[in-house]
């Protein structure tokens, strides 16, 4: 007989049902030790199964995100300026920059963070990041202050937020008429 903790409660031992080694039982026919591994790899499967299909979410709504920021700021005659150089593109010429980069997540679909930008100037110059935020600062004074505050901060998008986005970018690009 095992007894455990200055019990008076016997453990008469048995096979464990995953390792079948004679032991005390502990939890569904397993001995502590396979209960405490099995359980914990449980839940490393079901935190992998939560984020399963996230990159792909986000990859859709960079997508969509891009399309509006794009297309939603073209004139009369179908061009839109950069946001850096001011010379106008087609707006499929172009790209969505980022002032702070898509690597921050909790600003990565932040429409004031996100500006039409020539390929040119966001992916070969960096995206010209001290002329982005001197135009912000023209456009709305104090604005890049609050983006660099909040570039800080960690966040992951959940799979609901994305998804709730994609169908509000989905119905923002359709009403564009692209």
């Amino acid at each position: 007989m095992i007894y455990r903790h200055n019990s008076v409660i016997g453990i008469k031992p048995r096979n464990c049902s995953s390792c079948g080694r004679i032991r005390a039982i502990f939890s569904r026919g397993r001995c502590l030790e396979c209960a405490k591994i099995e359980d914990a790899h449980a839940k490393i499967v079901v935190h992998q199964m939560d984020d399963a299909g996230l990159p792909e979410l986000i990859t859709k709504l960079d997508d969509l995100v891009s399309k509006w920021v794009r297309y939603s700021a073209v004139d009369e005659d179908g061009f839109v300026e950069c946001y850096t150089s001011r010379k106008k593109y087609r707006p499929a010429e172009l790209d969505a920059g980022h002032y702070i980069t898509r690597n921050c997540m909790y600003l990565r679909f932040d429409l004031r963070n996100i500006k039409p930008q020539s390929r040119s100037d966001n992916r070969h110059k960096y995206g010209l990041a001290a002329e982005f935020g001197r135009r912000l600062e023209e456009d709305n004074p104090g604005v890049t202050e609050i983006l660099l505050e909040e570039s800080k901060i960690i966040y992951k998008w959940s799979r609901s937020e994305l998804e709730q986005m994609i169908s509000e970018y989905t119905q923002k690009v359709k009403s564009l008429k692209i």
